[in-house]
């Protein structure tokens, strides 16, 4: 019980360090139905789903980014030169332990995003499902997209990321 609660707390500990952005970039745009605008618990479970989708997006976006720079360091080094090589060690280490914790970060806010329902308020949930058939029931089905993707910010930021990928060079 003990390890399993230090394993926890780890995660937990690492989760929010990893995770400290600066800056949130706002890639999801949240469009709530007429129909459940007076359902309090349906609003919430939405404006949920679209702060952990946001989430995970900031996520892959800072995997990104730590990626870029481990990129650039690679592509720096003379590996024909032990001495040169040496050299950068301490810096590729500390880029592969932010690369990593950037991973772990993307791969705990998908495994929340997807594993929210089973955490959710079941009234929330099960209240929505009960009411699939009633005109705010398809009003929500047709809502499917009630969380539109920022596209434009997310293909600048693919493209931004090939752009810099193709500018390194790699002896």
């Amino acid at each position: 019980m003990k390890i399993h609660f230090a394993c926890t707390l780890l995660l937990f500990l690492l989760f929010n360090s990893s995770c400290a952005q600066t800056e949130l970039i706002d890639y999801v745009e949240l469009e709530i139905p007429e129909e459940l605008k007076d359902n309090p618990k349906a609003v919430a479970y939405l404006k949920n789903d679209a702060k952990q989708l946001n989430k995970l997006l900031n996520a892959v976006d800072q995997l990104a980014t730590e990626f870029e720079k481990m990129a650039v360091i690679v592509s720096e080094v003379d590996t024909n030169d032990i001495v040169k090589k040496e050299a950068v060690r301490k810096k590729v280490e500390k880029q592969i332990m932010d690369l990593s914790s950037s991973f772990v970060s993307v791969n705990f806010r998908l495994m929340w995003y997807l594993g929210k329902d089973v955490l959710a308020d079941k009234e929330a949930t099960q209240g929505i499902i009960e009411r699939l058939e009633t005109d705010e029931g398809i009003a929500f089905r047709k809502s499917l997209d009630h969380i539109k993707l920022k596209k434009e910010l997310l293909e600048k930021r693919a493209k931004d990321f090939m752009k810099k990928m193709e500018e390194l060079e790699f002896d």
